[in-house]
């Protein structure tokens, strides 16, 4: 639909005003919506129903649904991907990175595996309450020191766990010839916003 508002600078100011053209095309779609389903009602009541993908409201609604979600992820990057099939493996595949961010960051362990020290989340926990009791006990040029030493630690359990996800999402990705080396790559380095943010 065009822009319900136009505008102009008169002088220094901005001026606004409702278009006519925006009014005409919405009633020109809603005129349209009421024929398609006067149309499907008189289809419905003859029997005679040629499309059978959208025989209920519901159906329509649910399929509408669907592709206004695909619209609002992908939509300003639509005109970039070569199919719907490439914006379903892009649907996987952010999936996938959520899954293993969650098991592995939360600590529930992948294929039934037990995440090491109970996943980042807890292994964090742990060394802050470490270095809190330590802070607790340190005096003057000690509380720099245990500052950086929790900073060396908490980076390194980072690393860790990103090597974890990186290996987890390889092992689930490389097997299948589907997913592009490209698109691998894209989607691992989405592993790192929640190690950043855990």
């Amino acid at each position: 639909l065009p822009s319900a508002f136009a505008s102009d600078l008169v002088g220094s100011r901005e001026v606004k005003w409702a278009t006519e053209l925006f009014a005409s095309e919405t009633f020109g779609l809603r005129k349209s919506l009421f024929e398609w389903a006067e149309a499907d009602r008189v289809e419905k009541e003859s029997g005679d129903s040629q499309t059978t993908e959208f025989r209920t409201l519901h159906s329509w609604y649910m399929h509408a649904s669907s592709v206004w979600r695909v619209l609002d992820r992908y939509g300003t990057n639509l005109f970039n991907y070569k199919t719907m099939a490439e914006i379903e493996l892009r649907k996987e595949l952010a999936e996938l990175v959520k899954f293993i961010s969650r098991v592995w960051i939360d600590g529930a362990g992948v294929d039934g595996a037990q995440a090491p020290g109970g996943g980042l989340n807890a292994q964090g926990k742990a060394l802050l309450d470490d270095f809190t009791d330590r802070l607790r006990q340190a005096e003057g040029d000690q509380m720099e020191q245990i500052d950086r030493e929790f900073k060396a630690n908490l980076q390194s359990i980072r690393e860790t766990f990103l090597e974890l996800l990186v290996g987890d999402f390889d092992q689930k990705t490389s097997a299948s010839k589907q997913f592009t080396e490209a698109l691998r790559q894209e989607f691992k380095k989405r592993l790192h916003a929640p190690i950043t943010y855990a």
